[in-house]
């Protein structure tokens, strides 16, 4: 009995170190289920076991899971498109099928090219591709219509209607100059000076009453016009103080934002539309933006001044009627009165800024000493620094005098100065600047010619004529090889001594004598000359070393039977890593013990008639001939222990039920391990 109980124990840890081995196999299946990266895409399936799965890459994913956890159910198929309820009817399924035999027609992409063909059915088509794409859905959406076919080459003439459709629309495109977006466009500044609308609301100001009006002209052209019915908020009397244009700060504020101010006013885009109105300064402002905009400047530059106000609409000392706040004058007239106002603006502005500083400082002068002195006592590098100066003189203050070269060179120097250009003839100048060229580019291929000499990593130091050691006589060389080149008027850099500058160390030779055994050697780096290709595909040799690819491999053995004439051949004993070797050897020999012990019992239970009366086999054994999987898919089972797999579970069920029969059986509760559920999506 006692040799009984150790073979069972033998066998319990063998069938253990099985199921350890086969762990990480299981593992990296499942692993694979769960890497399955799915898009976000409503393509409901419905599954065999009933349940219906978002995409067909879900259901795919869970298949993978049910197959990897339980190898015995049956295989996870798809029953039709859709959810599982309710079930599709038959005109849904002819529609579907409808909808992917149209699709089919889509399969092959049509190119971009455009050799436009006119069809019976009054349609132009890019390309006679997109044409045949057209003729299938059209066969396959009614196959009783008659069949597409090409009228001619180039597009369908146009009718009569989608001529003057056409030329209508281009009409109302050129009709309509002002619309939403040109109202939206007006930037109004953020200030404070109310103003009560005819509609009874109260603006901020009046550029923000001016956007409104826009914005209600476009979308009611017959509706009332948005005029202003007074200053102030509506409501208020007239006795109330109306604020000016610009809010009513502190002086003293004003003049601390005074730079603030002007760039706010500046900031304002105003739209180009000619609906002027009269200022209080008497001057005709083109709308109602760009007097705000002028007010808002003035009484920030002169906020003692009075306010400048609308005196009337219209221009000034013009008694024509003045047309609502979006105007209503002929199409031409507004586009000439526009440019017109545009080429005045853009003339004066051009008259004004003639010249300012920064158009002076973008002068870029040459780096020359040629001095002059200049009229201000000053003596300047060159002619363009002076000329620079005189500009930013000029710009700065214009009734100052002029700045002019007083004389040539410094001020107070008599010395003659050379001229500001060299007296050689052109060609002269052009065959000097070709030879230097010449001269560099020669000089630049001598020196990579050094630069490509390849020295040895050798520490053999050599002490040279300039004071420095070099690691060795080839660098040496390269350093004198480069010196030569850089300064041939130079002295030549030669060895001063062998050993580092200073020392009187013995130094070894310079070339060293090899070995025989090397220098025999040496036709082993033939076997290396052809090079092998970067990719893995690795094979196991018979001494024991994994080879990333064959020719690796047939290298190896020509460099080992090169070397050693007299030892074994270099063979490949299997394709793969030898580490997978060595496991399949392992899992041999695993094998082949859990046999032996097999055996050895079934041997002690032939000798053993009389304890099997009942029973052929004890039944302990006929649960553990099973060899179970190292996979490691852990179960939690009903008795709260957690099993590699189901497997285990089911022989330690087997198990329990030999040794105890009234006993439950043992049944998985849920994959994972107990406390921590595995999440399988749906």
């Amino acid at each position: 009995m006692a040799t009984r109980s150790f073979l069972l124990c033998t066998f319990s840890l063998l069938v253990a170190g099985s199921a350890a081995m086969v762990l990480r196999e299981e593992l990296l299946a499942v692993a694979d289920c769960y890497r399955m990266g799915c898009p976000r895409i409503y393509d409901p399936v419905c599954g065999s076991d009933g349940k219906s799965y978002p995409s067909p890459c879900r259901f795919r994913q869970a298949a993978c899971i049910v197959s990897v956890t339980d190898p015995k159910a049956e295989e996870l198929t798809i029953v039709h498109k859709g959810e599982c309820n309710p079930e599709p009817t038959i005109a849904e399924e002819q529609q579907q099928a409808q909808i992917s035999d149209v699709d089919t027609c889509y399969d092959a992409p049509c190119t971009f090219i455009y050799m436009p063909v006119c069809a019976s059915d009054g349609k132009t088509y890019p390309n006679e591709c997109v044409f045949g794409q057209a003729v299938c859905a059209h066969s396959v959406t009614d196959a009783s219509a008659p069949k597409l076919t090409v009228v001619s080459q180039g597009q369908c003439p146009e009718t009569e209607d989608e001529s003057a459709k056409k030329e209508e629309q281009q009409e109302q495109q050129e009709e309509e100059v002002v619309d939403i977006t040109t109202c939206y466009s007006i930037a109004c500044p953020r200030m404070y000076a109310p103003v009560c609308g005819s509609d009874r609301k109260t603006y901020s100001n009046i550029c923000v009453l001016a956007k409104a009006a826009c914005v209600v002209s476009v979308e009611d052209p017959a509706g009332p016009e948005l005029t202003i019915d007074h200053k102030g908020e509506c409501g208020s009397t007239s006795e109330e103080p109306i604020p000016q244009l610009i809010e009513t700060k502190p002086k003293k504020e004003q003049k601390g934002e005074e730079v603030l101010d002007i760039e706010t006013c500046q900031s304002t885009i105003c739209p180009r539309l000619y609906l002027p109105v009269c200022g209080s300064d008497g001057k005709t402002y083109p709308n109602l933006c760009l007097l705000a905009k002028a007010a808002c400047i003035a009484s920030v530059e002169n906020p003692s001044a009075p306010e400048l106000t609308v005196d009337s609409k219209g221009e000034c000392g013009s008694s024509d009627p003045v047309p609502q706040l979006i105007e209503t004058k002929p199409k031409k007239e507004q586009k000439e009165e526009v440019k017109e106002v545009s080429k005045k603006g853009e003339q004066q502005q051009q008259q004004e800024d003639v010249v300012d500083i920064e158009t002076c400082q973008s002068t870029i002068c040459p780096r020359l000493y040629l001095p002059v002195c200049g009229s201000d006592g000053k003596t300047y590098p060159n002619l363009c620094l002076l000329a620079k100066a005189a500009c930013i003189a000029s710009v700065e203050n214009p009734s100052a005098p002029e700045l002019t070269v007083d004389s040539k060179g410094e001020c107070g120097s008599s010395d003659p100065v050379p001229q500001l250009i060299e007296t050689k003839p052109k060609k002269e100048h052009e065959e000097e600047v070709k030879e230097v060229d010449k001269k560099e580019q020669q000089q630049q291929q001598d020196i990579t010619m050094c630069n490509s000499i390849i020295c040895p990593r050798l520490y053999l130091p050599m002490c040279g004529s300039d004071g420095k050691t070099y690691p060795n006589f080839c660098l040496l060389s390269k350093a004198a090889c480069i010196a030569s080149v850089e300064n041939p008027a130079g002295p030549e850099l030669t060895i001063a001594s062998k050993g580092e500058c200073g020392s009187s160390d013995p130094v070894p030779q310079l070339i060293i004598s090899k070995p025989k055994q090397q220098e025999e050697e040496e036709p082993v780096t033939s076997c290396f000359k052809p090079g092998c290709p970067r990719i893995y595909l690795p094979v196991c040799g018979s001494d024991g070393k994994t080879y990333s690819n064959t020719c690796l491999f047939q290298q190896a053995a020509c460099a080992s039977q090169t070397a050693d004439p007299s030892a074994p051949e270099l063979t490949i004993v299997s394709k793969g890593t030898c580490d997978e070797q060595e496991e399949q050897q392992q899992r041999n020999k695993l094998q082949k013990a859990i046999d032996d012990v097999a055996h050895l019992l079934r041997q002690i239970e032939e000798e053993e008639p009389g304890q099997q009366q009942d029973q052929t086999e004890d039944p302990v054994l006929v649960c553990l001939e099973k060899v179970c999987g190292r996979k490691y898919l852990p179960v939690c089972a009903s008795d709260g222990k957690t099993y590699h797999n189901t497997c285990l579970m089911d022989q330690a069920s087997c198990v329990l039920s030999a040794v105890q029969p009234d006993a439950p059986a043992i049944t998985a509760e849920y994959i994972g391990e107990c406390g921590n559920p595995w999440p399988i999506t749906s």
